[in-house]
This record gives structure tokens, C-alpha cells and sequence, in this order.
């Protein structure tokens, strides 16, 4: 019986995994959380300002990975920021896996080199949607908060 062919994403999934593995500290939070309302936005105003600090210190390492297939050193923060490029990249291929084969959301990455689909991804996948992730990244650290804070939904 001939195997199903591997979708050449769900591959990139696999190898973002690694990638993610690579670093030291892989999603370690350099910030301690406090699990209230105020410690939910806290972090936020901390998250937007650590990634618009470190920017360009991640963005130097994601192009020495591309380049080298190691991670550099980087400082807390900037690991940080650069394991959720990771994360990012990661989530938005699984979801290309999961699609509807008469609904492809991308063509395969066949004719691409491995260095131009980890440009888009770290880099450019990147500079479009990290205010999204970092907002999804602080809820899912908050996860045991109700999105809507500490009061319950009245029914």
C-alpha cells in the first residue's frame, strides 16, 4: 500500500518545533507575572515595549539562524521575542496543515528555498501580525483569568 505524500508544511511544522527547541530558554518569560487584571495589562504595556525594544536585536538573530542553522546568544528579552517569532510562525503553519484541500489558504513551498520561507516567516509573517500574537501570547500566559477580567460572566 503506497503512503499518503507528506505535505511539505506539515514538514515546517516539524522543523519550527526543533527550531523553537533550539533556543536556551525556550519561552521563558523574563517578567514576573501577577495574576490580576492590572498584571494582565502590565504585562501588555511590558510585552509591546520589550518587542519594540529588542526588535532589532531578534530580527539579527533570526537572519544568523537562516544563515548559520545555529541561534546566536541573545539577551533574555530579546530570546524571548525571538522564541514568539517562532511560535508565530509556527501556529500559522500548523493552521496551512489543517486546511480543506478544495480551500488551500497557500501554495506548497516547492521551488522555494528553505533561507526565502524563513524570511517570510521570522521576518516579514512577522512584522504583520506580532501585535496580535503578543496580545494572544499575554492572554494565553493569563489563561486561568477570564479574558474579560476577574468578575464572572452574569448569565
Amino acid at each position: 500500500m503506497k503512503k499518503p505524500p507528506v505535505d511539505p508544511w506539515e514538514v515546517w511544522v516539524r522543523r519550527l518545533v526543533e527550531m523553537s527547541d533550539a533556543l536556551s530558554r525556550t519561552g521563558a518569560c523574563p517578567y514576573g507575572l501577577e495574576a490580576t487584571d492590572k498584571g494582565f495589562r502590565d504585562f501588555l504595556k511590558v510585552l509591546f515595549l520589550a518587542e519594540r525594544q529588542n526588535r532589532p536585536e531578534s530580527a539579527a538573530a533570526v537572519r544568523v539562524y537562516i544563515e548559520t542553522g545555529a541561534w546566536p546568544e541573545q539577551s533574555p528579552w530579546a530570546e524571548y521575542i525571538t522564541f514568539l517569532r517562532v511560535q508565530c510562525a509556527g501556529e500559522f503553519v500548523c493552521q496551512l496543515t489543517c486546511r480543506d484541500e478544495s480551500a488551500m489558504l497557500l501554495p506548497m513551498t516547492s521551488g522555494l528555498s528553505d533561507c526565502s520561507v524563513l524570511t517570510w516567516l521570522f521576518l516579514d509573517h512577522w512584522n504583520r501580525c506580532s501585535d496580535m500574537w503578543l496580545k494572544l501570547n499575554a492572554v494565553s500566559l493569563f489563561f486561568s483569568l477570564p479574558f474579560y477580567g476577574l468578575t464572572p460572566a452574569r448569565d
